[in-house]
């Protein structure tokens, strides 16, 4: 099949249609929505293209890609909004089932003035549900509940998309070196910030700088599809930045105490 016909068998898979049917009801649809491009893994790229040429031919049709890399040149980008009070506590309620426990949840989150790392996004929510049920007097500090909400976001299997694996010690390595070269230069390209750190982990793991750029791009792509990295583009940038600023901070400070004991 070619890409428009998969793009019509999809979008029909439950209208009983033939293909033929489906060419003449959706040969110029109003709306397209490609949901998941990050999904597509080591084929977003090819994936990327195709829906480039497919927008080519298709003008008046509105496309919607969801994805959090910045891949589609050209394109409008436009960012998710954070989470309201209302959507924070819809989701508690989902992972909690007790409205009591909500209540004394969102109490802890103001207590600790963390209402505004909740509204990032649903997985850092979910990661500080998780903290709150577990014990959240363990961690009386925002420095160890940082901590915390990597280490669960670096071990907790995803619960939308396949998990990708990288080793554990260069993941927390080259995020802390993303953490410290951002916060020192928040423009930084994706392309330098690339480099620089291929040439951090050539020199520190003694491995050919090859090697080292495959990997960065792997850990990269590890941390975006984690949801603590989002790839973003801003004009006609290309740069990686954190989902919340405290987060970036706090690997910055860790790269910097592993450099300065």
């Amino acid at each position: 099949h070619t890409f428009n016909d998969s793009i019509l068998i999809n979008s029909t898979d439950k209208l009983s249609l033939t293909l033929e049917k489906a060419k003449f009801a959706l040969g110029e649809p109003d709306y397209l929505i490609a949901d998941g491009l990050d999904e597509c893994e080591e084929d977003c790229f090819m994936i990327a293209e195709e829906l480039e040429n497919w927008a080519a031919g298709h003008l008046s049709t509105k496309i919607i890609v969801t994805t959090r890399t910045g891949i589609l040149g050209g394109w409008e980008f436009l960012k998710l909004l954070p989470l309201k009070r209302q959507d924070i506590i819809k989701f508690a309620q989902r992972l909690l089932e007790d409205s009591l426990k909500v209540e004394t949840f969102l109490k802890w989150l103001e207590t600790r003035n963390n209402i505004s790392l909740a509204s990032t996004n649903p997985l850092i929510l979910g990661f500080l549900v998780q903290i709150y049920q577990d014990n959240p007097q363990e961690i009386p500090n925002r420095s160890m509940l940082y901590e915390k909400i990597i280490t669960l976001a670096y071990k907790r299997p995803l619960q939308d998309r396949k998990s990708s694996k990288v080793d554990e010690e260069i993941a927390y390595k080259i995020l802390n070196i993303i953490g410290l070269k951002i916060l020192e230069n928040p423009n930084l390209s994706k392309r330098k910030l690339k480099e620089l750190i291929s040439q951090k982990i050539s020199n520190d793991f003694s491995i050919k700088l090859f090697d080292a750029r495959q990997e960065v791009e792997k850990v990269l792509f590890f941390w975006i599809n984690n949801r603590i990295l989002e790839d973003v583009k801003i004009g006609t940038d290309d740069l990686i930045i954190f989902t919340h600023k405290t987060i970036n901070s706090y690997v910055a400070a860790c790269c910097i105490c592993e450099r300065d004991p």
